[in-house]
């Protein structure tokens, strides 16, 4: 059998997918379309992530930083 090639643009995963695979099945809170979590890359972890899912970007309301998928991974 044949390897199957697929082409993948990660930077269209939906960000609530990729915090859904590091353990965040659901968000903290919700408010219309902004998904609220535990910061993931924090040493204690806190619900300062707001991920917009209509924009599919984040903001940290406590360090200030933000992105969207590239940059979340990196922080």
């Amino acid at each position: 059998m044949e390897p199957k090639v697929i082409q993948l643009d990660i930077r269209k995963i939906p960000l609530t997918e990729f915090m859904k695979a590091l353990g965040q099945e659901h968000p903290v809170a919700a408010d219309g379309n902004l998904r609220i979590y535990n910061a993931p890359y924090a040493a204690k972890p806190e619900p300062t992530m707001v991920i917009n899912t209509e924009t599919n970007l984040w903001r940290d309301t406590k360090s200030g930083a933000y992105g969207g998928y590239m940059t979340l991974h990196t922080n």
